[in-house]
């Protein structure tokens, strides 16, 4: 298990967490060439709340959204690479990102994970 931190963004109707680029460029640099594996679209994160699969009921957002903006947050993922489909990520864990999750009425992980990700990568 290893540790990043991140740097916890606050948007309209998502949530986010930066870790920095050079992670994902160098677990996609492990994979072989013949994958053909491009750069993920957007900055490399963490998500803690997606736009468009989740929404924070208004009384959790008025008292809890924007409320660690800004703030660094130790996330621990796991170094083995996983593949679903045409994504490469890793498996990431924060239990702060759980606690913030749950004070905006969400469950500690979207379902049905047990774990966040850290995308690093597609084949599209």
């Amino acid at each position: 298990m290893y540790t990043i931190t991140g740097r916890l963004q606050y948007y309209d109707n998502y949530c986010v967490c930066y870790v920095d680029d050079n992670l994902s460029a160098y677990y996609r640099s492990l994979l072989p060439k013949a994958y053909g594996v491009a750069p993920q679209k957007y900055r490399t994160h963490v998500t803690v709340v997606r736009k468009d699969i989740e929404s924070v009921a208004s009384q959790f957002k008025e008292n809890f959204w924007k409320r660690y903006e800004n703030a660094l947050i130790p996330i621990y993922y796991n170094g083995t690479i996983q593949r679903g489909g045409s994504y490469f990520w890793l498996d990431a864990w924060s239990p702060q990102l759980n606690v913030i999750r749950q004070e905006l009425g969400l469950h500690p992980y979207r379902f049905p994970f047990n774990s966040f990700h850290i995308t690093i990568g597609n084949c599209k």
